[in-house]
């Protein structure tokens, strides 16, 4: 009996063995073809996609020898026009950033190596005129260079004082319409 003790002692202890031994196995092979299997049979289980690589480093793009600058003038009338020439010495190899840091006031609308386009809004200066005599009448000249007649009127210089009669000789300067009314009705009066 002591004999048959031992015999079924021995076998479960086998048993046991081989029984730890055959889970073991098939947990590794399952495991195997549940890694290997698409995760549409184990969605638990899917491959996450990997983090995507960080953006490469791109250096700014350089103005290149021979490029072209548009100078493009944005008038107040809706009317655009523009320039172009080859960009000067200074600006070769310079990017976007530092082109903008050269030109302020402009906009920078396109920036490639080959070509740049610049943009800036045009306000118009004020006109400046002289008020002057011409032939008895008071007239208005174009404060430029030729001094070309802007506007003979018909108010006469016959009335005035021989102090006004004087400095319309010598030209009163208004600069802009607004100011331009202002003098031309003072005398009209």
């Amino acid at each position: 009996m002591k004999k048959n003790i031992k015999t079924i002692l021995a076998a479960l202890a086998l048993a046991g063995v081989l029984s730890a031994a055959a889970a073991s196995a098939c947990d590794y092979f399952i495991g195997r073809f549940e890694a290997d299997a698409p995760p549409a049979y184990y969605p638990e289980r899917a491959r996450k996609a990997p983090p995507p690589a960080a953006p490469a480093f791109e250096a700014p793009a350089l103005l290149s020898p021979g490029a072209r600058i548009s100078y493009e003038y944005a008038w107040p009338d809706g009317r655009l026009s523009r320039e172009e020439t080859e960009a000067p010495y200074f600006l070769i190899g310079k990017n976007r950033s530092q082109l903008a840091a050269v030109y302020p006031r402009w906009e920078v609308r396109e920036f490639t190596p080959k070509s740049v386009v610049l943009r800036r809004r045009v306000v118009p200066e004020a006109q400046g005129y002289i008020i002057g005599e011409r032939d008895g009448f008071i007239a208005v000249f174009y404060d430029d260079e030729a001094r070309n007649l802007a506007e003979l009127t018909d108010i006469s210089t016959a009335a005035l004082s021989p102090e006004e009669k004087e400095r319309l000789r010598e030209g009163v300067k208004a600069v802009g319409e607004a100011e331009l009314g202002r003098f031309l009705e003072a005398y009209g009066s």
